[in-house]
């Protein structure tokens, strides 16, 4: 008896695990979806694209992983952001540095 089916198997390369450390210590997974959630408030109302969005989310975790680190400060994942950001549109990333550094007036403004 014949089975008539064909099973393929695909080979990818595993991608280690990418810890980030927030500020109070605590640790967690890097997450894709709060970058592109981040990403998405700031760019609230602005001429940026969902494409445009999700390229900067891609180059962001390729930043990220290119650190060849399992653990990264949430504050190096936060400068790759504002970097992506300030190259995009001059509004948003200073919307997202006024949540992510917490700053009173734009002169206190990172330059990232």
């Amino acid at each position: 008896m014949d089975c008539e089916r064909r099973f393929t198997t695909y080979e990818r390369a595993e991608v280690p695990e990418v810890i980030v450390r927030k500020k109070s210590g605590r640790q967690e997974p890097y997450d894709k979806a709060k970058i592109i959630a981040g990403l998405q408030k700031a760019c609230n109302s602005r001429d940026v694209s969902t494409y445009e969005i999700e390229e900067m989310t891609k180059t962001v975790e390729r930043q990220v992983r290119d650190l060849n680190s399992t653990i990264v400060d949430s504050a190096t994942v936060g400068d790759f952001v504002m970097r992506a950001l300030k190259d995009k549109d001059k509004v948003a990333y200073a919307r997202f540095a006024s949540v992510y550094q917490g700053f009173e007036d734009l002169v206190t403004v990172k330059d990232g």
